[in-house]
């Protein structure tokens, strides 16, 4: 039996040209069995778009258009089925003369996800039988039900297809390999695990589809990160891609959410401020490796507070990259707005709102000029200052996306020595420097924020692990560093709600998979 993996990436709504590249994969291919992703041809989390009913239905009629092209062969495909009012999430399987559906059971309900406020979930799973092999189909979370072996393990499964639309997170696959591993041992089929690939608004997909033989052996596995089709003529181990270092595989995943955003959305050019400084630094990277580099616009825009040393780096940083580099003063545009108000902000004290006009006079800036010539700007926020609000609203936040927006500062310096082990493009004094905002005299980020190292941990514990502020305190923490960062990450929630989207990397990311109210008295 040839079974041929279709590991795509659709454009959320562009079902034509979701259709014609899945159709040319099955014209271009001999295999008995294609198989393509969850919702393979609207894309995934599609959200209210499924309550368009004109929508789904020139989806469904697309699934009647394979059947002229498949002959004797059969492709099992995501899609949403419609019937007697209900919406459900679906395995479409079609023949030429015949389509049928099985219905995703399990619905998720948590992280990104929220499947229940759209679809009804199906009540069994069919075993269909083609060519006289036993298939049995799931649909992503339907493969993590912790009773699903003991529903199948005696029923000699021939193939067990599982089609995904599984976000990447870090360490993801190795969770999959082991619960297919888990499901494999007792139901002892030929399993194909099949993802989809991509980035769409705040999630991406990472692929790295692969196959089981009955000996629960990896037999296939397909790259991360990239579209493309794989035709299995036998269940028989071969060499596998190497696994990717952390590292890698966050910095491919962003670069591929930047891409897809870039691409998907139609964007012609990118402008982000440069400032020298390692987050900049890496969304530039990302930048250069997601458009093309002469449509590439990075902004040095300094005041009275920027060293020579932020201007050399990050000239040479955008001559190492390749891309548009322009050196602004913005002193007397600065002195300007403080004049304008300085009737106004008489007999005060200067405080952070001096300090805040400075960024957000980069904001007006970078807005202005990716307005005037038809492009967007790259938030450079990460997500250890997102939660403490270590970031200025309408000034280092603006931006349509931010390419690290779920990155911890102490992975982003491995990321960045991670690139440059490979490339030499950062120049070394951005990653070994103290990072600072510059908006006043000898200032670095660690005048106000515990080292970066404490800092990430307590938000991971705190975020990502949901542990309390007595149970980080008493991993050995000090009780007055964690009551102070947990105050200012749930008094931040105003600021994140107004934050661009960017891809998921951690177990939680803020926006679609962390919701907390902004007014909010409960502090902890």
């Amino acid at each position: 039996m040839k079974v041929c993996l279709i590991q795509s990436n659709p454009v959320m709504g562009d079902i034509k040209n979701n259709f014609n590249w899945i159709k040319k994969q099955i014209i271009s291919n001999d295999a008995d069995i294609f198989i393509a992703p969850e919702l393979a041809l609207i894309g995934y989390p599609p959200d209210d778009l499924l309550f368009d009913k004109e929508f789904i239905k020139k989806q469904e009629q697309a699934f009647n258009e394979f059947q002229p092209h498949l002959k004797n062969k059969l492709l099992i495909i995501g899609g949403v089925h419609v019937k007697k009012n209900k919406i459900f999430n679906s395995a479409f399987i079609i023949s030429q003369n015949n389509i049928k559906h099985q219905h995703k059971q399990c619905l998720p309900n948590y992280g990104v996800f929220d499947e229940k406020r759209y679809f009804s979930p199906g009540d069994h799973q069919k075993i269909v039988t083609y060519k006289k092999k036993k298939i049995l189909i799931l649909i992503c979370e339907d493969f993590w039900d912790k009773d699903l072996e003991k529903k199948y393990q005696d029923k000699q499964i021939d193939f067990c297809v599982v089609i995904n639309a599984s976000p990447f997170e870090i360490d993801k696959l190795n969770l999959r390999i082991n619960r297919a591993k888990k499901i494999n041992r007792k139901i002892k089929s030929n399993l194909i695990y099949l993802n989809m690939v991509g980035g769409q608004d705040d999630v991406v997909f990472d692929g790295g589809s692969f196959t089981l033989n009955k000996n629960n052996n990896i037999c296939t596995q397909l790259d991360h990160f990239k579209c493309h089709t794989k035709l299995v003529k036998e269940f028989s181990p071969e060499k596998v891609p190497q696994s990717l270092s952390i590292e890698e595989s966050v910095l491919n995943a962003c670069i591929l959410g930047t891409k897809d955003y870039i691409k998907k959305n139609k964007i012609k050019n990118i402008f982000l401020g440069l400032s020298g400084g390692i987050d900049s630094a890496l969304v530039a990277y990302i930048a250069s490796k997601a458009i093309n580099k002469e449509n590439i616009n990075c902004i040095m825009m300094r005041s009275k507070y920027t060293s020579k040393i932020s201007i050399d780096d990050a000239k040479n940083l955008a001559k190492n990259l390749g891309v548009n580099f322009i050196d602004k003063n913005l002193s007397s545009l600065i002195n300007q707005i403080n004049l304008n108000l300085k009737d106004d902000f008489k007999n005060l004290k200067q405080d952070i709102t001096e300090e805040n006009i400075q960024a957000r006079s980069r904001g007006l800036i970078l807005m202005a000029l990716a307005n005037k010539k038809n492009g967007v700007v790259l938030s450079t926020s990460n997500k250890s200052e997102s939660a403490v609000g270590y970031s200025t609203l309408y000034g280092d936040m603006v931006g349509a996306y931010a390419p690290i927006k779920d990155i911890p500062k102490t992975l982003i310096y491995k990321i960045s020595k991670f690139i440059n082990a490979n490339e030499k493009i950062i120049p070394e004094r951005i990653i070994t420097r103290a990072p600072s905002a510059e908006l006043k005299p000898n200032q670095t980020d660690q005048d106000s924020l515990p080292a970066y190292e404490e800092l990430d941990k307590i938000i991971e514990f705190f975020i990502d692990e949901g542990q309390s502020v007595d149970e980080i305190i008493s991993m050995g923490f000090k009780a007055q560093t964690v009551k102070k960062i947990v105050k200012l990450i749930l008094r931040s929630e105003f600021k994140r709600r107004q934050s661009p989207p960017g891809p998921k990397i951690t177990s939680k990311a803020f926006g679609r998979e962390r919701r907390f109210p902004i007014t909010n008295n409960f502090l902890g």
